[in-house]
């Protein structure tokens, strides 16, 4: 009964993981700008076990009658995203005329590329704040720091900012000034979210961090905490189950 219970476990905590699987998160959310144009925000979550390149988002676009009118494409804001890593992302609808019929739309990833290139975990964020400027418009400003040894060239910080129910409502990103990180060297960035509806709707915000060489991830994320410990449970189990087959009857104490 024991073995049958542990396969259970097995199969039930480890689950076949696809090698490319990367999925659209359903907390996306769009808004019409000032200038007229068709914004859909939310994010994308590499959920297999290989970094992806170039992932790649489109939107199609219906209007009140449910006929297609528009299909917009937009990559990813992380040109690389490793396994259990989120992405921004943003299509938009440009054409003004084609904007304002827009009743509803659909969302897929319809590119990507697998890529080998590991990213360094050496890019932190030291310190981060945010405020309305008069303007109304929603200023991110901190400072990123290269705690790797070797330079970080083309670094890049993207924020993701969500409403209080966790809707995607707003994202942005630019580089870090200067780009180019010497070891050891602290930068400033500044994003803002130049859209005073969006702005106002933000209850709160995550920032990303990733260059040509390396990324800002958590070294151990939830999901490896969780496999690790549901590992550790099952072999107890079976040391246990292997102790108790070895014991004689005669040795068994109550």
């Amino acid at each position: 009964m024991i073995t049958i219970i542990t396969v259970w476990c097995i199969f039930t905590f480890f689950p076949i993981v696809n090698a490319v699987d990367i999925v659209v998160h359903d907390n996306h959310s769009s808004y019409v700008s000032s200038v007229g144009t068709f914004h859909v925000v939310g994010e994308v979550e590499n959920t297999g076990i290989q970094s992806v390149a170039f992932v790649s988002v489109t939107g199609t676009f219906y209007d009140s009658n449910n006929t297609i009118i528009v299909t917009e494409s937009s990559f990813a804001t992380l040109e690389i995203i490793p396994p259990d890593v989120k992405s921004p992302f943003e299509v938009v609808v440009t054409d003004q005329n084609q904007a304002e019929k827009v009743h509803n739309y659909t969302l897929a990833v319809t590119q990507h590329s697998i890529t080998t290139k590991n990213l360094t975990k050496t890019l932190i964020i030291l310190s981060n704040s945010s405020h309305i400027s008069p303007s109304g418009f929603l200023n991110i400003v901190g400072e990123v720091k290269n705690n790797g040894s070797s330079e970080s060239t083309s670094t890049r910080v993207a924020a993701t900012c969500y409403d209080e129910n966790g809707k995607v409502v707003a994202i942005e990103s630019g580089f870090t000034n200067p780009q180019n990180l010497n070891p050891e060297q602290t930068t400033q960035f500044n994003l803002m979210i130049d859209d005073e509806n969006q702005s106002a709707k933000v209850d709160n915000y995550s920032l990303q961090v990733q260059s040509i060489e390396a990324i800002l991830i958590p070294e151990f994320p939830l999901s490896y905490i969780f496999i690790f410990l549901t590992l550790l449970f099952t072999l107890v189990i079976l040391r246990r189950t292997k102790d108790l087959n070895s014991i004689s009857p005669f040795q068994i104490k109550f």
